[in-house]
Order: C-alpha cells, then sequence, then structure tokens
C-alpha cells in the first residue's frame, strides 16, 4: 500500500470505513490518477466533509418536517376526536329530551 495514502489518512484522522473505501477505489486507478488523488487529497477530503455536512443537515431538515407533519396530524385527529364527542353529547342531549 502507498505510504504517503496510510500517512493522509492518519493526519485526516480517516475512519476505518472510509479507509477502505479509497483503498479500494485507489487500487483500480492508473498510476496519473493514484498520483492526482494523492496530490488533490486536501481537496477531496474537504469536498467529502462538505457533502457529509450537507447530508446531515438534510437528514435534520427531513427529521424535523417529519415530525411537524406528524403532530399536525395528531392535532388533526385530537379536532376530529373532539368534533365526534361533542355531536355524541349533542345526541344524547336532544335524545334525552325526547
Amino acid at each position: 500500500m502507498n505510504v504517503i495514502l496510510e500517512r493522509l489518512f492518519k493526519e485526516y484522522k480517516i475512519s476505518e470505513k472510509d479507509k477502505y473505501e479509497i483503498r479500494s477505489m485507489y487500487n483500480f486507478l492508473s498510476s496519473e490518477k493514484k498520483q492526482k488523488l494523492i496530490d488533490n487529497f486536501d481537496k477531496i477530503y474537504w469536498d467529502i466533509e462538505l457533502l457529509k455536512e450537507e447530508r446531515y443537515i438534510e437528514q435534520e431538515n427531513t427529521f424535523w418536517r417529519a415530525m411537524v407533519s406528524v403532530e399536525d396530524r395528531i392535532n388533526n385527529l385530537n379536532e376530529i376526536k373532539s368534533m365526534i364527542e361533542w355531536n355524541e353529547d349533542i345526541y344524547h342531549m336532544v335524545d334525552v329530551d325526547m
């Protein structure tokens, strides 16, 4: 394995999972592209970190949109339940009066 690549992994504290994926891709690259990967590792690393951050933000947004949707549905069900209970009360009042 490339010693420089391993040094970069340590320098950037790359996770074992990411190391495995990078090594897998690295092995299929031509010599020229391997060198480009090493030369541009800093940029690649920060691009990946940016993508991870964007993914995290999108997941958070999706989670909170789902929570609001669930809350809205619960509120709607509670309103329907209240209307049904009100209608039942009216029905019993009318039934008792007869």
